[in-house]
This record gives C-alpha cells, sequence and structure tokens, in this order.
C-alpha cells in the first residue's frame, strides 16, 4: 500500500461519509422502526470513519477497504430494492472513490463486490421493497444533494489548489534569486568542482547592539528589506546568492554563468557599489522612522579559485563555495569600516584602471599566514569614461 493511496483515500472521507449518511436518511424514510433499521442506522454513518482508522493504523490496505465498500454498496442496493436513484447515489459514492484511489482496476474489482453484495441481500431481505410517494421524494432530494456536495468540495479544492500554485510560482520566483541556475536544471552536475569566483560578503555594522535595544519585530523587518534589496541586487548583476548568515549576506559570481574572471569581479563590485547606496537610503529611512545611531554596511570581496558544489547528506545538502578565497573574502568583510567595501589586490588588477580606490594597507587577516594588501572602493568608472587608477596614500591598518 503506497502512501499516494493512503492520502487519496483519507482524502475522499467526506464524500464518502456524507454519502452513507444519506443512505442512512433513505433508509429511516423506508423501514418500520425495529432491530434490523437501527442496526442499519448505526453503522451508515460511522462505517466510513472506522474504516479511514483502519487505514491511518494500516489495518486494513486500500485495496481490501475498497473491496468492502464494494460489499457494503451492494448489500444496500439490495436493501432498497434496486431503486434507481438510490443505486445512483451508492454507485455514483462508489465510483468516484474508486477511480481517485485506485483507477480503472481498482473499480472493476470493486463492482465485482457489488454485485456479490447484492446477489447476498437478496437472499437476506427476501421480501418485496415498497418505497412509497416520500421514500421517492427523500431519495430524489438526497441524489441532488450528493451531486451539490461534490459540486462544492470540488471547487473548494480547485480554489485551494489555484492559491498553492499562485504561491507556489510567487515563492519560485523569490527563491530563484538564491538558488544557482545549476540547482534548478537536472541535466546539470552537482558534484563539487574548482572554479574562479568572485566573493561577495557583507554585514551590518552595531547589529548586535540593534538588537539588544529595539524590538525583535522591527530588526526583523529592516533585515527582510535589506535581504529584498541585496537579493534584487545580486539578481540584476548575475551573482548567486549563497547563504543568508544572521544579517550576513555570502554572494559570488563565476559559477555557472561565468563571463571570465574579469568581468565577474567587475559585476561583483558594480553590485556592491549599487547595494551600498540602497542600504544608504534604507539605513536612512530606518534612522528617520526609528531614530538611534544611523547603521552602516561593511563589505569584502575577493576572487580565487574555489570548490563550488553540492555538500551535505540527504535533505541537508548545500550548494555553496568552499576554500581559501571564501576565507579572504569574509576576513576583508570583517576589517571593513562602516559602510566600505574593502577588496583584495586581485580585484583590484581583474577590474584594472575603471576601479577608483584608496589603499587601506597590508592587513593581518586571522586564519591567513601572511598579511593581505587592501583596498577600499570608491566608484566603478564607465567604459568610456577612462578613468585611471586612484592609489591614493593611507596608512597601514593591523
Amino acid at each position: 500500500m503506497t502512501r499516494h493511496a493512503e492520502s487519496l483515500a483519507t482524502a475522499t472521507l467526506k464524500p464518502r461519509q456524507f454519502g452513507y449518511l444519506l443512505a442512512a436518511l433513505m433508509l429511516a424514510t423506508t423501514l418500520e422502526p425495529g432491530i434490523y433499521l437501527y442496526i442499519w442506522l448505526i453503522m451508515l454513518p460511522f462505517y466510513p470513519v472506522a474504516m479511514s482508522l483502519l487505514l491511518s493504523r494500516s489495518v486494513v490496505g486500500v485495496s481490501s477497504a475498497m473491496c468492502l465498500d464494494g460489499l457494503m454498496v451492494g448489500l444496500l442496493i439490495s436493501v432498497f430494492g434496486f431503486v434507481l436513484e438510490v443505486t445512483m447515489v451508492l454507485l455514483a459514492l462508489l465510483i468516484m472513490s474508486s477511480l481517485i484511489v485506485g483507477g480503472w482496476r481498482s473499480l472493476l474489482k470493486v463492482l465485482a463486490f457489488v454485485a456479490l453484495g447484492a446477489t447476498a441481500g437478496s437472499w437476506l431481505h427476501p421480501e418485496e421493497f415498497v418505497g412509497g410517494e416520500r421514500f421517492y421524494f427523500v431519495s430524489f432530494a438526497c441524489l441532488i444533494a450528493y451531486v451539490v456536495f461534490i459540486g462544492l468540495l470540488v471547487f473548494d479544492e480547485t480554489k485551494t489548489l489555484k492559491q498553492q500554485r499562485y504561491e507556489a510560482q510567487a515563492n519560485k520566483s523569490w527563491l530563484s534569486s538564491f538558488v544557482p541556475t545549476s540547482l534548478r536544471s537536472e541535466n546539470q552536475c552537482l558534484e563539487p568542482q574548482r572554479k574562479r569566483l568572485a566573493i561577495f560578503f557583507s554585514d551590518i555594522a552595531g547589529f548586535t547592539q540593534l538588537m539588544d535595544t529595539v524590538d525583535e519585530s522591527l530588526v526583523a523587518g529592516l533585515l527582510n528589506d535589506y535581504f529584498t534589496h541585496i537579493a534584487e541586487a545580486a539578481t540584476k548583476h548575475g551573482g548567486t546568492v549563497d547563504k543568508f548568515i544572521g544579517d550576513g549576506v555570502m554572494i559570488f559570481f563565476g559559477d555557472t554563468n561565468s563571463k571570465g574572471a574579469r568581468q565577474d569581479a567587475q559585476a561583483c563590485v558594480c553590485m556592491a557599489l549599487e547595494i551600498r547606496q540602497r542600504f544608504r537610503e534604507l539605513a536612512g529611512l530606518w534612522q528617520s522612522v526609528h531614530g538611534g545611531k544611523r547603521l552602516q554596511l561593511r563589505m569584502g570581496i575577493h576572487s580565487g579559485f574555489c570548490i563550488v558544489g553540492s555538500f551535505g547528506v540527504g535533505h541537508r545538502r548545500e550548494y555553496t563555495a568552499l576554500g581559501s578565497a571564501v576565507n579572504l573574502a569574509s576576513r576583508l568583510e570583517n576589517h571593513a569600516h562602516g559602510d566600505e567595501i574593502l577588496v583584495s589586490q586581485d580585484i583590484v588588477r581583474l577590474t584594472g584602471p575603471r576601479l577608483s580606490v584608496s589603499p587601506r594597507g597590508l592587513l593581518s587577516l586571522r586564519g591567513i599566514k601572511n598579511p593581505v594588501p587592501a583596498w577600499s572602493v570608491r566608484h566603478l568608472s564607465n567604459l568610456h569614461a577612462g578613468a585611471r587608477l586612484q592609489l591614493l596614500s593611507g596608512r597601514k591598518h593591523v
């Protein structure tokens, strides 16, 4: 018995239960009060509930449950003397459930049990059935009620599915900013590969202190706005949002849509400059509304070879980049001042004379053996500006 069949059997509980309730109502209008009537009236409403309970506990299989349904329907049809209205209601109930759960093969098997139940019922109830005017009216009303009930269920389910599709599409559009193209294509290899990437890190200076002084819901709103701007800028410039780490973000360029190390580095710097401008506006808005100290963003960028691919176990896998180049970019971000983009010598070399920077000297970075030269980005000129590389004097930072 598959989980899919189990879920379908559970999904048909409402129409089955309603159908058996209608059968009980029709019985109540025909049979004289007695033990025979009371047995049926008690059994019919609780039968589908009991069967669903047995299914959920794996006491019976879906196929066996459907066969028992067929036997029950056959007995009921014989009790009602094969009256057309009743037969239509009961068979409609059974056919719908059988087709949904098991398809045509299941339906044919169940119909065989209907015939068996009807034959046995004819032997158990040899007396001729007499309905009367009230019975036929109730039967017709029950048939209409069942059709309306199924229609409402289908309408409600269709509405729910439409809403789920809308939400799924919205989530897909939003998540596409964070999911690499390689993860969205079944033909792409996700095995770790060595690639040259431009890696970007950022975090909000003073964020920990902010959490201690401002309501958490306000901070959450700020972070969501910040992450939205980050994702939009990354998507615009062709970057892959690797992960959010608290208030920090890691983005890399040069994976599946690489245009070469030089252009990847330039795109990464362009994105960082746009993020800086967006965050300045966001921080200004935040300060005007909530007061306090103006927030500032620290950013670090480096270019180097990394191992990029899917890492982890089972459903806990993560598409990310690993290596010393990633560590260096992270360390540069840690040493950046507020509102500063700190880049490595590789980024300066790759972007060429387009990049206007000022030197920060040699930095001793944690986990990095030798001091690393770093530069603070001022701006990136366009291709036709003919700007030269500006190296302004600066002091050495340790």
